[in-house]
């Protein structure tokens, strides 16, 4: 009975180094409380470009990328990128800044997927496209800039 009792503590939870235990969902990039993380990603979306030709002498701010707001979704991947599981829905504000706490690991940052419009209905890409990829250190934030494609080439 002792080792079934064990056996299922083991499966629940992971000891680290430091000899704290890390519950699953934190593993996963999510944390029960935002306290307990202190590592993460912060960062601006920025969408563009926002002319089709660009003008021979442009007037300043005119055809520059923007920030934007959208929905990311957040996914824990392999060291390779290839397999990815969503832990994390999150908005860029007005501004095109987000900040989000996940544990360590390899992120693919996606636009979030609107399921409510059937697949039927939607051609070729959706824009704005957004992947980006990042490493989320072991200690502290990561800040990025997040591009998101406008589709104007």
């Amino acid at each position: 009975m002792k080792h079934i009792v064990l056996a299922l503590v083991s499966l629940a939870f992971v000891v680290c180094g430091s000899g704290r235990a890390i519950p699953l969902d934190e593993q996963r990039g999510l944390a029960s409380t935002p306290e307990l993380l202190k590592t993460g990603i912060r960062g601006v979306v920025m969408f563009g470009p926002t002319c089709g030709v660009m003008p021979a002498d442009p007037e300043p701010g005119v055809c520059e990328d923007r920030p934007f707001q959208v929905p990311l979704d957040f996914l824990l991947c392999d060291q390779d990128y290839l397999n990815c599981n969503l832990v994390k829905t999150e908005s860029s504000d007005e501004d095109g800044r987000f900040d989000v706490r996940l544990a360590p690991g390899f992120y693919r940052i996606t636009k979030h997927e609107d399921n409510s419009v059937p697949a039927i209905l939607k051609i070729g890409f959706e824009f704005p496209i957004i992947s980006e990829q990042v490493e989320v250190p072991e200690a502290g934030i990561i800040e990025i800039i997040v591009h998101a494609a406008s589709g104007i080439l």
